[in-house]
């Protein structure tokens, strides 16, 4: 039998581990906030999230998304540093109560909502939903699985409860800090459940759907054409070149794809419309002129299946901008380390990003699971805090410390890598703008001198001109 590892021995274990080559994550030094609390910085984050789906995605509403101007909001809530609280606060009650009947919403009819008025507006309603909580039963249930919900429809309903009393009692800066993230992550959850967010959600995921049919479709299409391409070569490539042919070695599938060229400066430029492989001569040899303006002879079965792979990654990175257009419903992380940190990425429209699409790209990696003197993880309890970093290099030394053979690390570390090289492209391109930018303001500060100078001599000569005329 299998004999038991005592703590003892365990830690020896990783220690040997460590001895033999076993790295640790590289993981950034700066952290995400350093005024919101640790324990309540997660939830923070979430709530942040959510809204800013909202405002970019169905509320359609100019409210600030930013992590800073969220954080403000949450430590010191009040139109600071252009951060309206009342005004993001009023936006979410108007959207939950629009869901209401028409006879329920005669009260609001009654009592304008406005930024004095939203925190009484929001206390009824989540009395209302402490009410339903406490004495109805899960809906779209059979009465005996609506009755195995009882107990935690009880409890959450004592906690609204608590949220209602703290909005009766307090104006909304004086309620501690625990209980106004807790009101604004419930405010964000019933936001979520509209039927705008819910009419949103389903024609995003439509569109996700029509754009997988569709990419499915020109793979397909482009495979068909290939494989027609390569049995038009091969019926008409002359007996003696045949039998020049080597015999076609096994592919490793691990392999990178390289499409094979032969003079690639005398292919013609693609035809745009046609989209197809396009028929080409070169060096007296029949190939095929890709609509990437690649050009390779189809002469064996290694080279039609370079050409399929070569293919299918031009589609798939045509398809992915635009699946960045349509929008993402639900967040995805890059990936997770040994550790269980989960790691997101920061900006852009991306199914892996959290936040708004103005946030400046970077990741952020989440804490990870504590663990026991066994090493085993609880899933029940965080350690460490979230992460923070927009550096390429710093990212690179992350990247480079996980484990490639590892289930989760090296799944992480191919799409980091991706990643990183993006980031490293936008600093160029960044770069690049902001020294044309600083070379049209130098030139447009020269013309400026330039014309002032010739302001002050025409000045001059019409001074010159005056005084003679005087004289």
């Amino acid at each position: 039998g299998s004999e038991l590892v005592g703590a003892d021995d365990w830690e020896s274990m990783r220690a040997a581990r460590k001895e033999d080559g076993y790295m640790e994550v590289a993981f950034p030094s700066t952290l995400v906030t350093t005024k919101i609390p640790p324990e309540l910085c997660t939830e923070a984050i979430v709530a942040w999230d959510c809204l800013a789906y909202l405002s970019e995605e169905v509320l359609q509403e100019l409210v600030p998304t930013s992590w800073a101007a969220l954080e403000q909001m949450f430590i010191s809530p009040g139109e600071k540093d252009g951060v309206d609280s009342a005004r993001i606060h009023m936006c979410l009650t108007e959207a939950i109560y629009r869901e209401l009947p028409q006879r329920e919403r005669a009260a609001f009819k009654g009592r304008p909502l406005n930024r004095f008025t939203w925190q009484e507006h929001l206390r009824e309603y989540l009395a209302m939903v402490a009410l339903e909580l406490r004495y109805t039963a899960t809906p779209n249930l059979s009465e005996e699985d609506a009755m195995l919900g009882v107990p935690h429809r009880r409890v959450e309903s004592k906690r609204v409860a608590a949220l209602v009393v703290a909005l009766g009692e307090h104006d909304y800066p004086d309620i501690p800090l625990p209980a106004r993230l807790a009101i604004f992550t419930m405010l964000t959850g019933l936001a979520l459940e509209t039927t705008a967010a819910r009419k949103h959600i389903e024609n995003t995921i439509d569109d996700i759907a029509k754009l997988a049919n569709r990419k499915r479709e020109d793979i397909s299409t482009r495979m068909r054409e290939l494989e027609q391409e390569y049995k038009h070569a091969d019926a008409e490539m002359p007996e003696a070149d045949k039998a020049d042919v080597k015999p076609e070695i096994p592919e490793d599938k691990d392999a990178t794809a390289v499409v094979k060229s032969e003079n690639p400066d005398d292919a013609p430029a693609p035809d745009a419309a046609a989209g197809g492989a396009t028929p080409v001569k070169s060096g007296g040899k029949e190939g095929v002129l890709l609509p990437s303006g690649r050009k390779m002879v189809l002469k064996t079965r290694a080279d039609l299946r370079e050409a399929e792979r070569f293919e299918r990654d031009v589609i798939d990175q045509k398809f992915k901008e635009m699946r960045r257009t349509v929008g993402t419903v639900r967040r995805v992380p890059l990936g997770s380390d040994r550790h269980f940190r989960r790691y997101w990425q920061l900006g852009g429209r991306d199914a892996a990003r959290l936040g708004g699409n103005s946030e400046k790209p970077g990741v952020w990696i989440e804490p990870g699971l504590a663990e026991d003197k066994r090493g085993h993880a609880n899933g029940e309890e965080e350690d460490g805090d979230w992460l923070a970093s927009t550096c390429p290099d710093e990212l690179s030394a992350t990247m480079d410390s996980l484990n490639s053979k590892g289930a989760r690390e090296g799944k992480l570390g191919s799409v980091m890598k991706t990643f990183v090289q993006e980031l490293r492209e936008a600093e160029v391109t960044a770069a690049a703008e902001a020294s044309k930018a600083a070379a049209a303001a130098e030139a447009a500060a020269e013309a400026v001198a330039a014309s002032k100078v010739e302001a002050e001599a025409a000045a001059a000569d019409a001074a010159e001109v005056a005084a003679a005329a005087a004289g």
